[in-house]
């Protein structure tokens, strides 16, 4: 998920052009448009915050200042100086949306993917596909962990970000091929841990023999081993995971310390 937020600028946008998205803008309450004409202060107005995203520019913050600008303008379009943020997805621009509103909560991280997979998201959709490439799932319900299902989907997000679909489909097959979809290794860790050794290492090691010993190790003792190296448990879970690849190998075999 991007993560730049001052890759941004001030800028003047017609209102013509500023669209709202309906997978997570609620509809337009005109009460609240009522109660700022009201109080209105040119003065007093905030920036609208929008993302340009596919040519376009998509309101995430400033909605209603929008409508009750263009209200004191007569119902006319015009240039308002918006907060221009660039480089954002949809995603991100629907997380900084519910926390410039309050409601970010565990169980929206559901809700959020779950829209995101309903209305086709590009990104989504890849995940989707491979998870069940591999005989996987992504559990957009958040009803609880449970055989080849991943609930964690931010970690998953973030995975197809750092290596792509095809990346991320081999990473995660090496996963089930392992353990075979039990819920231990599934989880946040067992995942980011793969994700990172798979983008370190990837070209170097041999896969079979990464299933191989994986097979024979309980991912619950990699989760409890790599948050007792250090507080970043997916790192440490990494480099348990590089331990147990080098293990009982030569010199020439082993794969170098990088994490």
């Amino acid at each position: 998920m991007t993560n730049n937020s001052k890759n941004y600028e001030y800028k003047q946008v017609n209102t013509k052009d500023i669209l709202v998205d309906p997978l997570y803008q609620r509809d337009l309450d005109q009460r609240k448009v009522n109660a700022i004409i009201k109080r209105f202060d040119w003065n007093l107005v905030n920036a609208p915050k929008v993302s340009f995203r596919d040519g376009k520019y998509w309101v995430f913050d400033g909605q209603h200042t929008i409508a009750a600008c263009k209200a004191k303008k007569g119902g006319k379009d015009f240039l308002i100086m918006c907060k221009v943020f660039y480089g954002l997805t949809r995603l991100d621009e629907m997380n900084l949306f519910l926390q410039q509103n309050g409601k970010s909560s565990p169980v929206s991280v559901y809700a959020k993917f779950r829209a995101l997979y309903q209305f086709g998201d590009p990104d989504v959709t890849a995940i989707a596909k491979a998870c069940e490439n591999t005989g996987l799932k992504m559990e957009f319900s958040g009803g609880g962990r449970g055989s080849n299902k991943i609930v964690a989907l931010s970690t998953l997000y973030k995975s197809y970000k750092e290596l792509g679909p095809v990346g991320l489909t081999d990473s995660l097959s090496i996963i089930k091929e392992a353990w075979n979809g039990i819920p231990e290794s599934l989880n946040r860790e067992i995942i980011s841990a793969m994700s990172i050794f798979y983008k370190t290492y990837q070209g170097s090691f041999n896969r079979k023999r990464l299933v191989k010993i994986l097979r024979k190790t309980d991912p619950v003792a990699i989760v409890r081993e790599g948050k007792s190296i250090t507080t970043r448990s997916e790192i440490g879970c990494a480099r348990v995971i590089l331990r147990t690849y080098n293990r009982n190998l030569g010199e020439a075999s082993r794969l170098e310390e990088k994490l």
